[in-house]
């Protein structure tokens, strides 16, 4: 009997953000992480969890890795076949997040496995926790090494950022002004450092939706969305690990000239999208 996802937020929640929602359908597709920019209240986070909505169902054998994951952790995983959606506080340790301990258990890259693992206020984890996510972006497993024992736990997820553009968050903002100085806003983006900037696929800077325009009847739901994919399920980890990952994978879609603004690709590509 086939597993029946279940979710409790739908793309037709999020209203307008059109070519956001249309980024991160490529980024599920292709299993690209993606980086979010933007004021307060813009709607980075809802759409963070409404991206797990658009994911294929797990199939059984990605089901079994991820419940075996979740037993080695003591954790439960309610809805069998969806993707696992983890989003850690800030204030997260290193061991919680990678994982670790006397007795190495899985940390929540692990537990996002097959999955989604999304950082809000990604520029307030400490600088050297977010480096230690490099070897699970690259390889898809992480190594944990103690003295009686090395533990190999896999780590292979769709990492989704959220950071504002400044200290007091309102660069670029309609609404509110920036009491930023340059020299500031540049500290605040180096707390992630370039090997990570590099490793997120997608860069979104989004601006607050104003809502009188943006009737929620016309937005498409996260079935259609799923439907439209097909046979895609889990293409992302099947076809290749991610476009920084070690298996190239072949970019599932082609943005217009009018939506993106391209730089240099660093070892396959990276989209960068301004609204």
């Amino acid at each position: 009997m086939p597993l029946i996802p279940t979710y409790n937020k739908d793309f037709k929640h999020v209203l307008g953000h059109k070519q956001a929602k249309r980024a991160l359908e490529i980024a599920a597709t292709g299993g690209h992480n993606v980086l979010m920019v933007g004021p307060p209240g813009c709607g980075k986070s809802l759409l963070s969890e409404t991206f797990s909505s658009i994911l294929l169902p797990l199939k059984q054998e990605s089901h079994f890795e991820v419940m075996s994951i979740y037993q080695l952790a003591g954790i439960s995983h309610e809805n069998a076949s969806d993707p696992p959606y983890r989003s850690p506080y800030h204030s997260a340790s290193a061991v919680s997040l990678i994982g670790g301990g006397t007795n190495p258990k899985p940390g929540e890259v692990s537990l996002a496995h097959r999955g989604v693992l999304f950082l809000d206020e990604m520029a307030e984890f400490p600088k050297r926790t977010l480096d230690m996510l490099r070897q699970p972006m690259e390889t898809g497993k992480v190594t944990i090494s103690r003295a009686a024992s090395t533990v190999t736990y896999p780590a292979q997820f769709i990492l989704i950022g959220a950071m504002n553009p400044c200290p007091c968050g309102y660069m670029g903002s309609w609404n509110y002004y920036c009491t930023c100085t340059p020299k500031q806003v540049t500290a605040y983006n180096n707390r992630i450092s370039g090997p990570i900037q590099v490793r997120m696929d997608i860069l979104l800077k989004l601006e607050t939706v104003t809502l009188e325009n943006e009737p929620s009847a016309e937005n498409e739901t996260s079935e259609s969305i799923r439907g439209t994919r097909g046979t895609g399920t889990e293409v992302h980890f099947t076809v290749g690990l991610r476009a920084n990952g070690s298996d190239p994978i072949t970019p599932p879609c082609i943005l217009s000239p009018s939506e993106i603004y391209s730089r240099k690709f660093p070892q396959f590509f990276t989209v960068h999208l301004f609204f």
